[in-house]
């Protein structure tokens, strides 16, 4: 029996949430692939999780999306795994957010504009606002996507990544892909049978740097149309949830 884990990255940009300005607000991939220093902190608290799940005297390989936000997690991850350096690997790489964005809001300029008066007047409570407009609007957008030509494209690209990463997992017993909320989301849907309708819901609810399981199939499973794999867990993130001195818990987080 063989196991994929598919990890988030790290926190990343967080400018997009705090109002630096107009270009960081709209220009989402420019600003956000960059970990933030909480996102390194979780990281390596995840790879930390996966190395107590180890066999002992296992090599586990790590795959890692393109994206520096990626990389910089799997690079985390890997170290604490005691692993070879991650392989990169381009069907990992999270859809572009820009390029869905960007039409969604131009047909829907309300909502534009109520981002940008919460941008152009910072405060603590315009901030919370921003944070949550942003991420119903980007799952509307997402929504929306999934009913235009070009997301089967992506939709073939992460398959594939799938059916590659369980064909490494199949060969080595365990591994492990870094990557994001878009891509973990759809492999979700895809091997449980879910309608892609759900998929920018199943995003919204994952958390930074948490690890999804699934088991992978002997090559006969993928008969069953879900690609040789099954899901075990969605979001695990109890290896974030730990207070601080305050009660608060400083590494659970969405974005």
């Amino acid at each position: 029996m063989a196991f994929l884990y598919l990890v988030r990255h790290g926190q990343a940009g967080e400018r997009i949430l705090t109002g630096d300005g107009r270009s960081d607000s709209f220009g989402v991939e420019r600003s956000y692939d960059v970990l933030s220093d909480r996102g390194h902190r979780q990281a390596a608290a995840t790879g930390r999780s996966l190395a107590r799940r180890k066999a002992p005297g296992a090599s586990v390989p790590v795959l890692s999306g393109p994206l520096s936000r990626q990389q910089d997690t799997a690079a985390h991850v890997a170290e604490e795994l005691g692993s070879e350096p991650p392989v990169v690997d381009e069907a990992w790489r999270e859809f572009d957010t820009d390029s869905v964005v960007g039409p969604w809001l131009a047909a829907n300029p309300d909502v534009a504009e109520r981002m940008q008066r919460l941008v152009d007047a910072p405060s603590d409570e315009n901030r919370r606002a921003l944070s949550r407009l942003t991420g119903s609007m980007l799952e509307d957008a997402m929504a929306w996507w999934v009913d235009q030509p070009d997301f089967p494209e992506f939709r073939a690209q992460v398959l594939g990544g799938l059916d590659a990463a369980a064909d490494i997992a199949r060969a080595e017993g365990t591994a492990v892909t870094v990557t994001s909320a878009g891509v973990i989301a759809l492999c979700v849907v895809e091997s449980s049978g879910v309608p892609v309708q759900r998929w920018p819901t199943v995003a919204g609810r994952l958390f930074t740097a948490s690890v999804s399981l699934f088991r992978v199939r002997d090559r006969s499973g993928r008969q069953d149309g879900h690609h040789g794999v099954e899901l075990l867990s969605f979001n695990e993130h109890a290896h974030l949830d730990e207070p601080d001195a305050d009660g608060r818990r400083p590494l659970r987080r969405f974005s």
